[in-house]
C-alpha cells in the first residue's frame, strides 16, 4: 500500500500544478493507472478541502481523502497509520 500527501507530489509531477483547479483529479488519474500497473492499494492525502467536500472518495483502488481546512495532511496521515497499527 501506497500512502501520499497529494499537494506535496502534484509539484513534482510535470504535467501537473497546483494552479490547476482539477490538480487533485488529475493526480487520481495518474495514481489508479500507477496502482492498476503495480497492483497496489494508493490512499492518497489531499488538505485544506472547503467546506462540506471533506471526507473519503473511492476511486477503484485509490482511495481520496479530502482533509478539512484547519487540519493538515501529515496530520491526517498519521492518525491513519496509528488507527493502521503495525
Amino acid at each position: 500500500m501506497l500512502i501520499i500527501d497529494g499537494h506535496t507530489l502534484i509539484p513534482k509531477v510535470p504535467e501537473l500544478s497546483l494552479n490547476d483547479i482539477d490538480d487533485e483529479e488529475k493526480l487520481v488519474a495518474l495514481l489508479q493507472e500507477y496502482a492498476r500497473f503495480k497492483r497496489k492499494q494508493v490512499v492518497v492525502f489531499f488538505d485544506g478541502a472547503p467546506p462540506g467536500q471533506a471526507g473519503e472518495r473511492s476511486y477503484g483502488i485509490v482511495q481520496a481523502v479530502f482533509v478539512p481546512a484547519g487540519r493538515t495532511a501529515d496530520d491526517a496521515i498519521q492518525q491513519y497509520l496509528g488507527a493502521l497499527g503495525k
